[in-house]
């Protein structure tokens, strides 16, 4: 079953038991994938598209939920958090920080970087960590260990 089935029958389920936070939070991101099918003009998007769009999604929840702190606003920044909870879990099973640093480590025992080389690195563990690692700490990792 591909994500976005998984979306549709979780959003079914939802309206079911009457789960308005699920259904609302679901059917925004069900339309903001919609909105990217149009902008890519596919018929269909891949499940690492939506894995990418559900991760920029909760980096902005993130961000949402900082400010909202900062400007006193809890029970809103609540909420932002709720949404990136029932969010991740459509993202694959996210690696610990020890077990992205030893897949840093590995690369890098396979491939001998510098830090000149570090597009080059992040792109090629982009390729191999996306969706399972928050890539802004794989390239802080990263960095501390072409230093």
């Amino acid at each position: 079953m591909s994500l976005l089935e998984q979306i549709d029958q979780d959003i079914l389920e939802a309206v079911k038991k009457a789960d308005t936070f699920r259904r609302d939070t679901l059917r925004f991101l069900k339309s903001n994938l919609a909105n990217l099918r149009i902008n890519l003009q596919t018929d269909k998007l891949s499940n690492d598209q939506i894995i990418v769009h559900i991760q920029k999604e909760i980096k902005q929840r993130k961000e949402a939920a900082e400010a909202l702190k900062v400007a006193k606003a809890m029970d809103r920044a609540e909420k932002e958090l709720e949404e990136i909870a029932l969010l991740q879990i459509y993202l694959p099973k996210q690696l610990s920080e020890s077990e992205v640093g030893k897949a840093i480590k590995e690369y890098l025992g396979q491939n001998p970087a510098t830090s000149q080389d570090l597009g080059r690195v992040m792109k090629e563990l982009g390729a191999k960590l996306r969706g399972q690692a928050d890539m802004g700490q794989v390239a802080q990792q990263v960095r501390q260990l072409l230093k």
